[in-house]
């Protein structure tokens, strides 16, 4: 791994401001002249100011930072259109509500070398509004995006797999088990390609000093938002359990995972209600509201009712936080 080139992949979509936050801290990545890097910002179609964005930190930066816009709407169409786009020998993914810590992709890179591993995951850490107070069950904080990993660099054996804002792929990867699903659109399609990686027998390693921190704007920390992220989470489940195992096992998962929700998460969010506890009753509904779009898309899947199916699914399509929220851009 002599000077190895590796390329910062940056989806981004209508949030200028916080991807020009965002850009400030990968431009100034400790490399002690060992490596070198590019960064690549791939505007999913915004209608704002991206470009303009780019422009004002490449004027500044000492590291490459290139611009490309892919049309075609979606995470993982973006994110495939950054792969193609990218020079390195290593592909980092890097999300534009992120923060990476200065040593970040010097530490991927210590992990993959100590490890061998062809796929490197590491540590994301939600940055809370500061007037947030409710605590937060771990269920809740890994669905504002952290992926928590302790001790250092080893290889993955049966635990969390990373997670697409903290991950770095070699590029051989990309032309053994090809790219990201682009029927993903809900989100899920890094567990997808992690899922298929390690299913191919490539060495997947994780390790905790690789750290982002995810920007969490105050409309995420609400009833309504987690509601919507925990139904989006059921679908992307649904769909991956479905390409795994098939329509037909997924008669049993349904039944198992709806007997669950009535008989074991119902009756435990009464007694939190009834019991006043504010953080386990918001757990107990994020885990019904995950089952009843695990239901939804399983149902849809197994009769094959796509127009109905895509109704529901515009509603929980990945970009349309955007819009569904109310988002102040300078958080």
């Amino acid at each position: 791994m002599n000077n190895p080139l590796v390329s910062v992949v940056v989806p981004t979509y209508n949030r200028h401001a916080m991807l020009r936050k965002a850009l400030r801290s990968l431009t100034v990545q400790e490399t002690n002249d060992k490596f070198s890097y590019e960064i690549v910002v791939v505007d999913n179609g915004s209608t704002e100011p991206t470009r303009a964005v780019v422009a004002e930190i490449a004027a500044g930066s000492r590291v490459a930072l290139s611009y490309v816009r892919e049309e075609a709407g979606g995470y993982p169409e973006a994110l495939n259109r950054g792969v193609r786009e990218a020079r390195g020998m290593w592909v980092a993914l890097f999300d534009d509500d992120q923060l990476a810590e200065a040593n970040w992709l010097k530490e991927l890179l210590s992990a993959a070398s100590l490890t061998k591993a062809k796929l490197v995951g590491g540590s994301i850490r939600p940055q809370l509004p500061s007037a947030r107070t409710l605590a937060l069950s771990p269920f809740c904080r890994g669905l504002l995006g952290e992926s928590a990993f302790e001790r250092t660099a080893r290889v993955r054996r049966g635990e969390r797999i990373p997670s697409g804002g903290n991950m770095m792929i070699a590029r051989e990867v990309f032309n053994s088990i090809g790219l990201f699903d682009t029927a993903m659109v809900l989100g899920g399609c890094d567990s997808d390609f992690v899922e298929r990686a390690v299913a191919s027998g490539i060495v997947v390693a994780v390790s905790e000093t690789p750290i982002v921190h995810h920007v969490i704007p105050p409309y995420r920390v609400t009833s309504r938002y987690f509601r919507w992220a925990s139904m989006r989470s059921g679908c992307d489940i649904a769909y991956r359990d479905c390409k795994k195992f098939g329509r037909t096992k997924m008669s049993f998962f349904f039944t198992a995972k709806t007997g669950q929700a009535i008989l074991v998460n119902l009756p435990l969010l009464i007694l939190s209600v009834l019991a006043r506890n504010a953080t386990q009753s918001l757990h107990r509904r994020c885990l019904l509201w995950r089952a009843i779009g695990y239901a939804r898309e399983t149902a849809s899947l197994a009769t094959r009712s796509l127009f109905r199916r895509g109704l529901f699914i515009s509603r929980l399509e990945f970009r349309k936080e955007r819009t569904t929220f109310s988002y102040d851009t300078e958080q």
